[in-house]
């Protein structure tokens, strides 16, 4: 009875993630948005903490990618609102700042691209430079995307829990559920890391 409830409670919670991610698809003009324009749009050189600005900069040459490929689709409020909702997300202390990686793991997991493809943008994000995501790098992109699910941590799993599980070689549920799609990860320190499975 109780893994039942349990798992009823994971298909509505998974329901309201996709409910809530599609209308902020939407709100910030990202349902024609790939990982392609993704990544033209953040220079090699970017620093890593951005002011408004630059992250203006940054979604503007975005949209203009989008742009040349659908006419008429973005409209010119899209780099503002979608500006707003990075700071709303990543900038809880009102620095003025927010960073590139975050920036892009947002924009990602909010892209109209495959799930497969977004896992695999993701973990490039999370890379430590040497093709290996490291514990720490891990965490970063997994507190990251909480921000943007804002989902309820038992029924996804905590972000250490993942951790763990990733790093142990068991299971990792945490991004499974969130994008119901993961290849296997070579993680710092082990020959390789979990493939993610459902929990029993």
């Amino acid at each position: 009875m109780e893994s039942d409830s349990l798992e009823g409670e994971t298909c509505l919670s998974v329901s309201r993630v996709s409910v809530k991610l599609l209308s902020l698809q939407r709100l910030c003009h990202l349902d024609m948005v790939y990982v392609r324009h993704i990544t033209a749009a953040v220079l090699p050189q970017q620093e890593v903490r951005l002011d408004r600005q630059e992250v203006s900069r940054t979604l503007n040459r975005m949209f203009h990618s989008v742009s040349q490929e659908v006419e008429g689709h973005v409209t010119e409020e899209a780099a503002e609102e979608t500006s707003s909702l990075m700071f709303t997300l990543y900038d809880r202390s009102q620095s003025g700042f927010i960073s590139a990686a975050s920036l892009q793991t947002a924009l990602i997991s909010l892209s109209a691209e495959t799930p497969l493809l977004k896992y695999t943008a993701l973990l490039s994000v999370a890379e430590d430079g040497s093709g290996s995501v490291s514990r720490s790098g891990l965490r970063s992109l997994l507190q990251d995307l909480s921000l943007v699910v804002q989902e309820d941590s038992r029924v996804f799993g905590s972000v250490e829990a993942a951790l763990t599980s990733c790093f142990n070689k068991v299971s990792c549920c945490y991004g499974y559920r969130l994008f119901t799609a993961c290849p296997s990860v070579r993680t710092s320190g082990t020959p390789s890391a979990a493939t993610p499975a459902r929990s029993g």
